[in-house]
């Protein structure tokens, strides 16, 4: 039975792109998922939102937000550089400054977290082992993750997810059974 006075327990991943971050929010008290893919400032506002809806709980006298945004530190780390020795100057190039981009809406989302005063985890990229292309963790695996932690994806996720949903959502996965007491507002 839904109750509104309830503690809501979330764990909200962004792995952060130029064209189209990552978003997925899990409800650690139903254990139901929220995955999206939106433009930087689209993430902007739903920053704003979540801050909005957090400050009515708060006038209210409601103590219904643990939550915890996890994003992924792209920024300070020199091995997401997947330059190859084929490479000439130009692809190089091209992908030193696609990497640059990406780590600048890095940055930026992390600057606008932590200027909201959200608990914020900074993770340095999950290691690719999955039997995706690159490592990277493919649909299939994904379902298997949300099976062994008893989450639910939305029936619109049940058939198809994108990557950088997916990226998403193992960031949060990643930080599931950090003590939320820790980010308790």
């Amino acid at each position: 039975m839904y109750n509104p006075t309830q503690k809501k327990s979330l764990l909200i991943g962004i792995d952060p792109d130029t064209e189209a971050s990552g978003w997925a929010v899990v409800n650690l008290n139903d254990r139901t998922i929220h995955l999206d893919t939106m433009p930087f400032l689209r993430v902007l506002d739903q920053l704003n939102f979540f801050e909005v809806l957090c400050s009515l709980h708060e006038l209210r006298g409601e103590k219904v937000c643990a939550y915890r945004f996890v994003l992924e530190d792209i920024w300070s780390t020199a091995h997401n550089w997947h330059a190859s020795p084929k490479d000439n100057h130009r692809v190089v190039a091209k992908k030193g400054y696609s990497l640059g981009r990406c780590a600048m809406v890095g940055e930026l989302l992390r600057d606008a977290i932590q200027a909201k005063d959200f608990p914020l985890i900074c993770q340095k990229p999950l290691l690719k082992h999955w039997r995706g292309a690159g490592g990277k963790v493919s649909h299939s695996e994904i379902l298997g993750v949300c099976r062994r932690h008893n989450l639910t994806l939305p029936k619109s996720k049940q058939a198809r997810t994108n990557q950088e949903e997916r990226d998403a959502l193992l960031l949060a996965i990643h930080h599931i059974a950090t003590p939320t007491k820790l980010f308790d507002k």
